[in-house]
């Protein structure tokens, strides 16, 4: 099975990487839908209500494709990045 990488930004620069089988749009639009109606068990949810961030869902966007071995080895890799580049 493939598996999608994404990365969605708040408006302060916090990052979220997920990862979905189906189409980045689609689960894009369930993240829209969960921030919107406060659903509970949602990461971004929660980050964007005990935080105070909004979530900048147009800037969001697949960092990678790849098999769910793949997949694994770059989110590793994605997350280090990130947190050198918050760190720099």
């Amino acid at each position: 099975m493939w598996f999608t990488k994404y990365l969605v930004a708040t408006a302060h620069g916090v990052y979220n990487v997920g990862e979905t089988g189906r189409s980045f749009e689609t689960r894009k639009k369930e993240h829209m839908n969960n921030v919107k109606s406060y659903t509970r068990g949602s990461n971004i949810v929660k980050h964007a209500w005990f935080s105070n961030h909004s979530i900048d869902f147009k800037n969001s966007q697949v960092i990678d494709k790849g098999s769910s071995n793949i997949c694994k080895m770059l989110e590793s890799w994605h997350t280090a990045s990130i947190n050198l580049q918050m760190t720099i």
